[in-house]
Formats: C-alpha cells, sequence, structure tokens
C-alpha cells in the first residue's frame, strides 16, 4: 500500500531528518513511503491556475500574501491528483505512524483527523475532485469565508482553514473522522 507526502524545503529546521523518520515510520508498518514535490504538482493541467487563484484568494481572505510554506499546502492536494489511480494514504511529513498497520482506504475521500489535512485517504481523481473543489467553493462563499476568517481571526487561508469553513458553512462535502489518529504520532 502507497503512501506519500508532499515535501518542499522551506526553510523550516530538521525538515530532512523529519522526512526520513517519516519514511522509516511507514516502512516499519509495511507501507511504501512515497515523497512528491512540486515539480509533481507542475505536472498537473491545473498549477498555473490553482496556484494564481489560491493566491488571489489568500489576498482577499486574510489581505497578506500567501506565504510558501501556505502554497505548498495547497500544492499537495495537486501532487497527488497526478499519481496513477488507484487507492492510496497521503499524509505530512510529521506524521509518525506508530501503529497504524496497512489496510485498504474506504472508498471515498477521507481526512483522517478531521477538519485537519495532516493525513487522508483517496484516489487520484478524488484529490483532482478536491482540487476543483477548492476554486469552485472559495469562488462562490468569499463573502461568508472573509467573515469566517474575520471571527474566528484567521492569519493565514491555507488547505486547513478551506477544511474549517466548510465545517462553519455545513457544506463539508467530504467524509472526516478521528477514529483513526490515535495511531499516528502528530507533532
Amino acid at each position: 500500500m502507497k503512501v506519500y507526502t508532499y515535501f518542499n524545503n522551506i526553510g523550516f529546521e530538521h525538515q530532512d531528518e523529519l522526512l526520513s523518520l517519516w519514511k522509516l515510520s511507514w516502512s516499519n508498518q509495511g507501507y511504501q513511503p512515497i515523497v512528491l514535490s512540486q515539480v509533481d504538482a507542475e505536472r498537473h493541467a491545473l498549477f498555473n491556475e490553482f496556484q494564481f487563484k489560491l493566491s488571489n484568494f489568500h489576498m482577499q481572505i486574510i489581505n497578506k500574501p500567501l506565504s510558501s510554506y501556505g502554497l505548498a499546502c495547497w500544492l499537495r492536494w495537486l501532487a497527488y491528483a497526478t499519481q496513477p489511480e488507484e487507492k492510496f494514504y497521503v499524509s505530512d511529513y510529521d506524521v509518525i505512524n506508530h501503529s497504524f498497520p496497512v489496510n485498504e482506504p474506504d472508498g471515498q475521500l477521507h481526512f483522517l483527523n478531521g477538519c485537519c489535512p495532516c493525513a487522508a485517504s483517496g484516489t487520484s481523481s478524488q484529490f483532482e475532485k478536491l482540487c476543483q473543489t477548492f476554486l469552485v467553493f472559495v469562488e462562490e462563499n468569499i463573502i461568508d469565508i472573509i467573515k469566517i476568517a474575520q471571527q474566528r481571526q484567521f492569519v493565514h487561508f491555507h488547505d486547513q482553514e478551506f477544511l474549517l469553513s466548510t465545517h462553519f458553512l455545513n457544506s463539508t462535502p467530504f467524509k472526516m473522522t478521528e477514529e483513526r489518529t490515535n495511531r499516528f504520532g502528530f507533532p
């Protein structure tokens, strides 16, 4: 079973060591860990539009430019959408697998830690649909999202704030549970 992570060196300390630990922890549980990067996201036909629109949305919602970290949070989903069409897991490279053995993901896009996008499962077509949903949902609900951002005092608008916004607007189109996360080591 494959598990993917997205990695760009954005200047955080100990990224390489953490990535090595991530690979080891998932391998020890029987997974095939695969590291993707912006190069993978750039292979997607939506890349330029996606990057441009999400940067603009961030500016509209927060009134600040999107950081390198924030852009990486969004682009990872495009990178996952470029993979072969099969069920797989994805996780941040700081999600250490302590005891989550290999099992087949269910058939839907599934966020494994509620509104936190640090671990999920799905297929490349489901991740592509997620990317399209980001663009459509934000565009159609930008006024409400701005109100939520002000009320909740968001300091940025990344994919996690997107999931929180869909939750607050009662429009969550994805399966979100916390049933499996006790097996992961979160930072």
